[in-house]
C-alpha cells in the first residue's frame, strides 16, 4: 500500500468509528463517553471534558453558570460548575476554536483545576452556542489535525443537540405526564368535590322530602290552577290518593259554598294583589265531608314559571272544639240560671199540686170547677217535666256501660211510646245483620231514641213513613255502627238546622228545648256523633254514630 494513502486511510477509520460512537445513544453522558474515548485513545489525548451551559440543560435552572457533563478521565476533573464569564467562555467569541500550550502565562487560568496536567496543549472547541470542549494534549499538535478534529467535533456538537434536545423532550414528556397526573388529581378532585356537594344535595333534598312528605300539615304547589305537587297528608286530608288528584283543578276539592271566594282569593294573589297569606276556607272530602282548613299561601318560582305553595292545616276539630267551647261556655251560664230556678219553683209546684188535688176532691159536683181543675194541673204536669229536663241536662252524663243489642234497645224504644202516637204511621225498619253488639248505656240510649222517634211522629201528625235502618261503616279505618231515623214530616227550615242542637231551642211552639241537646250530649258521652239533614215538607234524617266505646263497666 501507498504510505501517502495512510493518513487518509486512518483519518476514514476515525471518522467511521467516531460516527459510530456517537450515534450509539441519545444519553448526553454516555454520548460523551463514546465520543471522547475514542477520540481520545486515537489522537493520543491526556484528557477532555464537555461543558455545557446551563441555559440548554433542562434540569438546571441557574443560567449564570455551566455545568461539567462528562470527564475523561473523571479523576482529574476539578470543579463541576463554572461561570459562563469564564475565560474559556471568554476567549472563544467569534472563534471556533482556542489553542493555548503550557507554556504560556494564562494556561493555568484556562485549566478550571483540572489535576495533574502540567506540560503539553490546551485545545478549547466551542460547541456551538450551547458550550464547550477541552482537550489537553501531551505531545505538539499538527494544524491538520486540528482541522480534521473541527470537523468531528462539529459532527459532536450536533450530537450533543440532538441529546439535550431529546432530553427536553423527555423532560417534556415527563412535565406533560406530571400535568396529566395533576389534571387528573385535579379531574378526580373536582369529582368527589362533585360528588360530595351532589351526595349532600341529595342528602338535603331527601330530608326535606322526608319532612315535607312526613309533615302534619297538607302542602301542595299549585300552577295554572292545577295541583303541581302535594304530599300524602293533604291527600289523606281530603280522602284521594296521590295519582288520583295529581295534575287536576284545585277547586274541584273546595267545597261549592266557599268556591267564588276561593276563585277570587286566587285570582287576586296571581295578580300580585296585596292579600291575607292566611285564611281560612272549607274542603270538600271524598266522601262528601266538609272539612274545615286553614290555608298559609305564598307566590313561588316553580319550574321557571310563577306558582302558588299552599300549607294546609286541618282545623276540623280545632272548630269543633272552639264551638263547643263557646256552646259550653252559653250552656254553662244557661243552667246555672236554670238549676238556680228549679229549685225555687219545684217546692211551690208540688204545693200546687197538692192543692188541685184537695179541691178536686171538695169539688166533685162542680164541672166547671173540675175543668178548670183539670187545666191547671195538666199545666203543673207541663212544668213539672220541663223542671225534670232541666234538672236531667244540668247533671253529667254518668254511663252505666254493658253489652248492647242497639236493635233491640230501638225495638224497646218503639214500645215505649204510646200507640196512639204512632197510629197511622208506617214504620219500615232496615236492620243490617252485620252489626255488632256496642259497649254503651242502654237506659241512656233508649232516651235518645225514644226523643227522636218521638220527634219523628210529632213532625209527621199522626201519617207519614218512619224509617229506622242500622248499618255497619268504616269511616277513616275506624268501625262504626251507624243508625238512620228518617220521617217524611214537615222538616226543617235551613236557618233552624245550625241551632238545632242549642239548648232551649225549639221549632214546635212547645217544649223545654232541651230533648236534642240532652241527646247530643249522650252520644257524645259515647265517644259518637249526631247530625241532621232536612227539607222542608219533604222530612227530616237523624243520624246516630255509635262507636265501640271500650270495656263493659
Amino acid at each position: 500500500m501507498n504510505k501517502n494513502n495512510q493518513p487518509i486511510l486512518d483519518n476514514l477509520s476515525l471518522v467511521y468509528e467516531l460516527s459510530l460512537s456517537i450515534g450509539k445513544s441519545l444519553d448526553l453522558a454516555a454520548n460523551c463517553e463514546g465520543f471522547l474515548k475514542t477520540i481520545m485513545s486515537r489522537k493520543n489525548l491526556s484528557y477532555g471534558a464537555v461543558w455545557i451551559k446551563n441555559k440548554y440543560l433542562p434540569d438546571e435552572t441557574d443560567e449564570n453558570w455551566a455545568t461539567l457533563v462528562y470527564a475523561h478521565p473523571l479523576a482529574r476533573a476539578g470543579e463541576r460548575r463554572i461561570s459562563i464569564d469564564h475565560p474559556i467562555f471568554s476567549l472563544l467569541k467569534g472563534k471556533e476554536v482556542f489553542l493555548i500550550s503550557s507554556a504560556e502565562d494564562n494556561f493555568a487560568q484556562l485549566l478550571v483545576s483540572e489535576k495533574g496536567i502540567t506540560e503539553g496543549g490546551l485545545l478549547i472547541f466551542a460547541l456551538g452556542e450551547i458550550g464547550v470542549l477541552k482537550l489537553f494534549y501531551p505531545a505538539k499538535i499538527l494544524e491538520e489535525e486540528i482541522n480534521q478534529l473541527k470537523t468531528l467535533i462539529h459532527k459532536f456538537y450536533i450530537s450533543i443537540k440532538g441529546c439535550l434536545s431529546h432530553q427536553q423532550t423527555l423532560r417534556d414528556i415527563a412535565k406533560h405526564r406530571l400535568m396529566e397526573e395533576e389534571l387528573r388529581q385535579h379531574r378526580d378532585h373536582l369529582e368527589k368535590l362533585v360528588e360530595e356537594r351532589t351526595n349532600k344535595l341529595q342528602e338535603s333534598e331527601s330530608k326535606y322530602r322526608n319532612l315535607v312528605e312526613r309533615a302534619n300539615d297538607g302542602i301542595c304547589i299549585i300552577q295554572d290552577t292545577l295541583l303541581k305537587y302535594l304530599n300524602p297528608q293533604l291527600a289523606r286530608i281530603i280522602g284521594y290518593s296521590l295519582e288520583e288528584i295529581i295534575n287536576t283543578p284545585f277547586i274541584d276539592y273546595i267545597h261549592p259554598d266557599e268556591l267564588a271566594r276561593c276563585i277570587d282569593n286566587y285570582k287576586r294573589r296571581m295578580a300580585g294583589e296585596e292579600f291575607p297569606s292566611i285564611y281560612e276556607s272549607t274542603l270538600k272530602h271524598k266522601d262528601g265531608q266538609r272539612i274545615k282548613a286553614e290555608f298559609n299561601a305564598g307566590s313561588i318560582t316553580y319550574e321557571g314559571r310563577p306558582a302558588d305553595l299552599v300549607f294546609v292545616r286541618d282545623i276540623t276539630h280545632r272548630k269543633q272544639m272552639e264551638e263547643k267551647i263557646i256552646n259550653a261556655e252559653k250552656l254553662a251560664a244557661a243552667v246555672q240560671i236554670a238549676s238556680e230556678a228549679v229549685h225555687e219553683v219545684k217546692n211551690p209546684l208540688a204545693v200546687i199540686k197538692s192543692g188541685l188535688y184537695y179541691l178536686g176532691r171538695i169539688l166533685p159536683e162542680n164541672e166547671e170547677a173540675q175543668k178548670t181543675i183539670l187545666q191547671m194541673d195538666n199545666a203543673t204536669q207541663r212544668a213539672v217535666v220541663y223542671i225534670n229536663d232541666l234538672l236531667d241536662f244540668s247533671k253529667p252524663s254518668v254511663l252505666v256501660l254493658k253489652q248492647v243489642d242497639v236493635h233491640k234497645v230501638i225495638e224497646d224504644s218503639i214500645n215505649e211510646l204510646p200507640q196512639e202516637m204512632l197510629a197511622g204511621i208506617e214504620i219500615e225498619k232496615d236492620f243490617a245483620p252485620d252489626v255488632p253488639l256496642l259497649t254503651a248505656d242502654p237506659d241512656q240510649l233508649k232516651q235518645v231514641f225514644v226523643n227522636l222517634i218521638k220527634n219523628a211522629a210529632e213532625a209527621m201528625e199522626g201519617k207519614g213513613k218512619l224509617k229506622i235502618k242500622s248499618e255497619k261503616l268504616k269511616i277513616r279505618k275506624e268501625e262504626i255502627v251507624q243508625i238512620s231515623i228518617s220521617d217524611t214530616g214537615r222538616g226543617v227550615a235551613e236557618e233552624d238546622l245550625k241551632r238545632i242542637f242549642d239548648p232551649f231551642f225549639t221549632t214546635k211552639g212547645k217544649g223545654t228545648g232541651l230533648g236534642l241537646a240532652i241527646c247530643q250530649r249522650i252520644i257524645e258521652a259515647h265517644k259518637g256523633g249526631i247530625e241532621v239533614e232536612s227539607e222542608v215538607n219533604k222530612g227530616t234524617t237523624f243520624v246516630v254514630k255509635l262507636p265501640n266505646c271500650g270495656e263493659k263497666e
